[in-house]
C-alpha cells in the first residue's frame, strides 16, 4: 500500500473514531438531534476543508429540517443535494459548481432513506475528490444508524 493510501486510510479511521465517540456520547446523554449533529458536522467540515456541511433529515418531531455547520445552505442548494442522491438513487454524488464542489450522500438504513448529508468544498481543494467522497461516506455510515435510532424512538413514543 502506498504511503498516500495509508495516510488516507489512517485519516478515515481517525475521523470515524471521532464521529463514533461524539455520537455515542450524545446517545448516552440522550442529547437532542441538533446537539448530536453539532458534535459531528464541524468535524466533517474540518476534515473535508468544507465551507459548509449539513444534514437534511427528520427531526425528533418527524418534521423535515436542515442541520448545518457553517453558513446556512440556501434552500436551492439543499434541494440540489437531495436531487443528486435521489430517494432511491446513488449513495453518493458530486457536482462541480462555480468555484465549489458539492458532495452529497444519501443517509439510509436497510434501503430506507433518512435524509441527505452534504458538504460544499472550495474548488481546487488539495485533497483528491475520491478521498473527500470517502470521508463523506464514513460520516454517512456513522450517521445512518444514529438517525434511524432517533426516528424509531420517536415513532415508538407516538404510539
Amino acid at each position: 500500500m502506498a504511503d498516500t493510501e495509508l495516510e488516507h486510510l489512517r485519516r478515515r479511521l481517525a475521523f470515524q473514531a471521532r464521529l463514533d465517540d461524539a455520537l455515542e456520547s450524545a446517545s448516552v446523554r440522550r442529547s437532542p438531534l441538533a446537539e448530536a449533529l453539532a458534535g459531528c458536522l464541524p468535524a466533517l467540515r474540518e476534515v473535508m476543508g468544507a465551507g459548509q456541511a449539513w444534514v437534511e433529515t427528520l427531526d425528533e418531531g418527524l418534521e423535515p429540517r436542515v442541520f448545518s455547520d457553517g453558513p446556512e445552505p440556501a434552500d436551492a442548494l439543499v434541494a440540489r443535494a437531495n436531487q443528486l442522491v435521489g430517494e432511491d438513487g446513488s449513495d453518493g454524488a458530486l457536482l462541480e459548481l462555480e468555484g465549489e464542489t458539492l458532495f452529497a450522500r444519501r443517509l439510509d438504513v436497510a434501503g430506507r432513506t433518512f435524509g441527505t448529508l452534504a458538504a460544499l468544498v472550495p474548488a481546487g481543494a488539495p485533497t483528491p475528490a475520491s478521498e473527500l467522497e470517502a470521508l463523506l461516506h464514513v460520516a454517512a455510515e456513522e450517521l445512518d444508524d444514529y438517525l434511524a435510532a432517533v426516528r424509531n424512538a420517536r415513532e415508538k413514543q407516538r404510539l
